[in-house]
């Protein structure tokens, strides 16, 4: 997740700034170029995961899809034992990403 954060993690976005060659648009939701935000944030399929889950765990949903960092800070000081949840939630839909990814390859 800190690679998240970061911009680190190699999106379409990130492989071609590195030189790579290939689409920049989400394999996701297929409307936007593939950045780090938007894969997990800004993405319609993303935000839907999001409120599933906020409303699955049935906490308070004042989530803003514009400040990430500060969500998740928020989610770990205000519910400790389920620091875990935004973890697996990223690596979930970047999972979920990739198998998209490889599809199209087929």
């Amino acid at each position: 997740m800190c690679l998240c954060l970061k911009d680190c993690i190699l999106t379409d976005i990130n492989y071609q700034k590195s030189g790579g060659i290939g689409p920049t648009v989400c394999n996701v939701c297929l409307m936007n170029e593939e950045t780090t935000t938007h894969v997990f944030v800004e993405c319609q399929k993303t935000q839907q995961i999001w409120t599933q889950v906020i409303k699955f765990l049935k906490i308070e949903n004042n989530w803003s899809f514009s400040y990430v960092e500060g969500n998740l800070k928020h989610w770990f000081f205000q519910f400790p034992k389920l620091r875990h949840i935004p973890f697996l939630v990223f690596w979930g839909i970047w999972k979920f990403r990739n198998k998209i990814g490889i599809e199209w390859f087929k």
